[in-house]
């Protein structure tokens, strides 16, 4: 299932294509929980077919913590100030300040990345089934000869 994703193209100046994107590498490391996911952008489905050199490649990975999003901040954090008074004659100079923590919100900088447990859970009957087929396939080889699957 390719994506189409919008790209500079390399081969003209200020030029943007759609390209054909595609996963070409997943690896998962069920010990560690690490994920790889590996796509190359081509210009077209044909260039992708012919071979031809990826226009990019993009690296996705997830690991056993997840990463938040990263969002714009609409307001810094404001740090707790206690009231200030004049020492000799006890008259306010400044008002207590409350603390106030920053406020975030659109757009999103940076998305959100799930942990490898969560990338698990929020595709699970996929991963079932993947993992069915992965094992079903390993009983057909000589070095599983006389294996079950339990």
């Amino acid at each position: 299932m390719p994506i189409s994703l919008q790209i500079a193209d390399p081969t003209a100046a200020a030029s943007v294509i759609a390209g054909y994107c595609w996963l070409s590498h997943l690896s998962f490391d069920f010990l560690n929980q690490t994920a790889r996911f590996v796509y190359l952008v081509h210009r077209d489905e044909a260039a992708s077919y012919a071979n031809k050199q990826p226009l990019a490649t993009i690296e996705l990975n997830v690991g056993p913590e997840g990463k938040p999003a990263v969002l714009t901040m609409i307001t810094p954090e404001v740090p707790y100030q206690p009231a200030q008074y004049e020492p000799i004659t006890g008259n306010l100079i400044s008002p207590e300040v409350p603390y106030q923590p920053p406020t975030y919100g659109e757009p999103v900088l940076v998305p959100a990345v799930p942990s490898f447990q969560e990338l698990i859970m929020q595709n699970i009957e996929t991963y079932q089934a993947l993992k069915t087929a992965v094992y079903a396939f390993a009983l057909t080889q000589p070095q599983f000869a006389g294996g079950t699957i339990v």
